[in-house]
């Protein structure tokens, strides 16, 4: 039987590796317990709470009331209510990324004009929601593009399966060799294996910017076609490499 340690141990790589997607909300609630009761086993209790109604609802004296919790508990879950509501309001207030022509304009207003390059990603929400956006790469980039890690780990820790990048650059000609099958096939895979969907990846250069979907560099996918025909972007015409 695995003892209480290592199960916590394989419920924290768990997270660390697949986000919150990959557990269930017991599972959540349950790391979340380890900290104030850390050799109790609190899988009993998660579930109990979850049972007893809607968890980010519940009034301190019902969750304290729950068998195993008390007052201690109901801190621990009015903490985690008022960091819940907070960022509800912050997403109300952000912006909603309806389409390929609004993540655009979203990340033009955040890259053009720059002198450097950069590699910006866009997390969004199941609801079409930014909930984030920051470089993850500056300077000049490796021909073989971000380090997988760098993409992936902003977007679990985002709650994400859903992200747009855009790479900077000074004119097309810096922007070429990126330019290819094989270069967005690989990262598409790369990133695909993680269970995140690349909505789309926007090179900027003198002012302009070119859509991987709209250019046929990643491929045709259903989630893609629809992201990208709620605006449709103009096609440019350059010369594809076929894959290795």
């Amino acid at each position: 039987m695995e003892s209480h340690a290592g199960h916590r141990e394989r419920m924290r790589q768990k997270f660390l590796k697949s986000g919150p997607r990959g557990l269930t909300d017991a599972e959540l609630l349950e790391i979340v317990l380890y900290q104030l009761m850390p050799r109790r086993d609190v899988r009993p209790l998660a579930e109990e709470l979850l049972n007893t109604g809607d968890l980010m609802s519940l009034t301190p004296e019902a969750i304290a009331g729950v068998k195993g919790a008390g007052d201690e508990v109901a801190l621990l879950v009015g903490v985690m209510q008022a960091l819940f509501n907070r960022a509800g309001d912050q997403r109300r207030a952000g912006a909603l990324i309806r389409g390929a022509e609004v993540a655009r304009q979203y990340l033009a207003a955040r890259l053009l004009g720059s002198d450097r390059e950069v590699v910006l990603e866009l997390c969004l929400d199941q609801d079409s929601w930014a909930v984030g956006c920051a470089p993850i790469c500056t300077g000049p980039v490796p021909a073989s593009g971000p380090d997988i890690k760098s993409i992936i780990t902003p977007a679990l820790r985002a709650g994400s399966d859903k992200i747009v990048l855009a790479h900077n650059f000074s004119d097309l000609s810096a922007a070429a060799k990126y330019m290819s099958l094989s270069y967005f096939a690989a990262l598409d895979d790369a990133i695909s294996s993680y269970n995140i969907t690349l909505l789309d990846y926007f090179i900027f250069y003198e002012n302009h910017a070119v859509s991987a979907v709209a250019s046929n560099f990643l491929r045709d996918t259903p989630v893609r076609r629809e992201f990208l025909t709620r605006a449709p972007l103009t096609r440019i015409k350059v010369k594809i490499r076929t894959l290795e």
